[in-house]
């Protein structure tokens, strides 16, 4: 009797850590709403060549530093409804700045199929415009049934629409995706234990922008490893990083999670640090947990909030109108806790000094007629390409945006109604605004 009963532990003890098949039923779906957690690279004891069969990686120590939720829509739900039909879409980030070119609201757009998951297009949005790209050759991130053991290499291209023919830049993405299943056995993190898969990826990307016939290549390669389960839609892990030497280095640790109340991380960006008396900066959140509350404090008080924003905003524009040294504190909040991230002797307004060149931006920007009747002109006489100028009404609501490569632009304004209105005009890190009066 005592051997049956052991012979049945041993059975269970084996079924409870053999080997899983992942499949389409274990990829997110439409409406689904995935709580993860972001950890600290310092401490990870991460292994890579920890593989094979019946291994046991404990990850239990892990702590959170920060939250989010991956929030799984139907592509009719995204800016870029009009491009991807019967796909899941998922926004990946809120901005992607490769230099010469920025977008916004980037998403991604999946299919998966009984055979494959992949990634079929990705939209971004360039000054409000949505863009789509269809990959010509879909991204594949998984073969079905996905096992201990499975290799596969793949690559993968798309190329951005300009549905208006108007932009003045190109954009493009090759790459090539690597991928073994190389382990299986039980993963511990602060979500639980589980039975699990490893798999390995290797990935070569290319982003190439093209401008004027001149393309510039930006390339990178990059190391995933993640660990997956049946039935939780994402890995219980995943740590991304670099080779240098033949060592990985992570870079990112992401895992599966329930919500937890975690004290934000307050911090900021600022477009300049340098300026001259009525010059203006905008500083914007980027505190980490979702904090619910913001004070900004700026001293010495010589500086006005502008735009309509106000020391309670996520994101300020301030002038500054006196000559001195500014220190800026951003104090924020939730239930959590507060968290606050001060730089003394931040920004440096001094006065203006005339040296042959344009002491300040306002001698960029040489606009006329003003007041105008209908088509005004602008002369970008010292600009470092792009310029960016938007017409704003005196409340601050933007009328009318467009990114410039040449030294000279005319808008028709003959729809506007007569009136005051503001110009803008951003180059780089630096803005300037001008009162125009349309007759």
């Amino acid at each position: 009797m005592k051997s049956f009963f052991t012979y049945i532990f041993l059975l269970l003890f084996v079924n409870g850590f053999s080997q899983i098949s992942i499949t389409k039923n274990d990829m997110p779906s439409v409406g689904d709403k995935i709580v993860y957690s972001e950890s600290s690279v310092q401490g990870l004891n991460f292994n890579q060549n920890k593989t094979g069969a019946n291994q046991q990686w404990d990850y239990s120590n892990l702590a959170p530093t920060s939250q989010g939720i991956y929030n799984y829509v139907s592509s009719l739900s995204t800016p870029y409804l009009a491009y991807f039909f019967n796909t899941i879409g998922i926004k990946t980030q809120d901005t992607l700045n490769l230099g010469i070119v920025k977008f916004s609201d980037i998403f991604d757009f999946y299919k998966k199929t009984d055979s494959k998951y992949s990634i079929v297009g990705r939209g971004f949005s360039y000054q409000g415009l949505p863009l789509p790209a269809n990959f010509d050759v879909e991204d594949k991130i998984y073969n079905f049934p996905l096992k201990f053991g499975d290799k596969d290499s793949t690559p993968f291209y798309f190329k951005l629409t300009d549905p208006t023919g108007t932009l003045p830049f190109r954009y493009a993405q090759t790459g090539w995706r690597v991928t073994v299943v190389d382990g299986w056995g039980n993963i511990s993190t602060p979500y639980g234990s589980f039975s699990c898969i490893r798999v390995k990826t290797k990935l070569y990307t290319t982003d190439t922008i093209t401008i004027s016939g001149f393309s510039i290549p930006i390339k990178r390669t990059s190391f995933e490893y993640r660990w997956l389960t049946n039935g939780e839609k994402i890995p219980l892990l995943q740590i991304n990083g670099t080779e240098t030497f033949g060592s990985f280095i992570p870079t990112q640790v992401i895992y599966r999670d329930i919500p937890r109340e975690l004290k934000p991380v307050a911090d900021y960006t600022y477009t300049d640090t340098k300026g001259e008396p009525g010059y203006e900066i905008t500083f914007n959140d980027i505190s980490k947990n979702n904090p619910t509350e913001w004070i900004w404090s700026i001293s010495p008080n010589t500086y006005t909030y502008m735009w309509g924003t106000n020391a309670g905003s996520p994101t300020v524009n301030v002038r500054f109108d006196s000559v001195g040294v500014y220190d800026v504190s951003l104090k924020v909040s939730n239930k959590g806790g507060i968290s606050e991230k001060i730089r003394n002797q931040l920004i440096n307004i001094a006065p203006a000094v005339k040296n042959g060149l344009p002491s300040s931006m306002s001698e960029q920007l040489n606009m006329y007629p003003n007041p105008v009747a209908d088509k005004i002109h602008f002369n970008l006489q010292y600009s470092i390409f792009p310029s960016i100028i938007e017409i704003y009404t005196i409340y601050g609501k933007l009328l009318k945006s467009y990114t410039s490569f040449n030294q000279h632009e005319v808008f028709d304004l003959s729809d506007f109604k007569a009136g005051q209105y503001l110009v803008k005009l951003t180059q780089g890190n630096k803005q300037m605004v001008k009162l125009i009066t349309k007759l």
